[in-house]
């Protein structure tokens, strides 16, 4: 199977990237060479700049955790700040798991005609076509 487009890295970015390339009419393929929805640290935690990005994908987030604000500890000293309301992000954050984030990255991609193959990493030499090379 040919494709338009292919995408390397199958995380956040990877996979926000294939929805808009898939949501714009072109054939994707998604590669990433690692196990999906690994976990990672400090990977469940979403700004207000990651939810409206998430919003402007149209990506239902109702499921994540909303956090309002944020805690700093430094000590015995503590401190709470809300996000900042601007016309530009919301005034909230949230917490998704990592690995039902990615997950739910890949099962939108999927649903709207994007392809993975997975596991497989894309190598620096091409082929003689000038293509490059997708091992497994």
């Amino acid at each position: 199977m040919l494709f338009d487009i292919a995408i390397i890295g199958g995380g956040p970015g990877g996979s926000a990237a294939a929805i808009s390339a898939a949501r714009a009419g072109l054939r994707v393929v998604l590669c990433e060479k690692g196990p999906y929805g690994r976990d990672k640290v400090c990977g469940d935690g979403l700004t207000p700049r990651a939810i409206g990005a998430l919003d402007e994908l149209g990506i239902d987030h109702s499921v994540a955790h909303r956090i309002d604000g944020l805690r700093m500890i430094a000590g015995k000293k503590q401190r709470e700040l809300a996000w900042p309301t601007t016309d530009r992000f919301p005034n909230h954050g949230a917490v998704w798991p990592r690995q039902r984030f990615d997950n739910h990255l890949l099962d939108v991609a999927i649903a709207i005609g994007h392809s993975r193959l997975r596991p497989h990493s894309a190598s620096r030499r091409a082929s003689p076509r000038g293509l490059p090379k997708f091992a497994r």
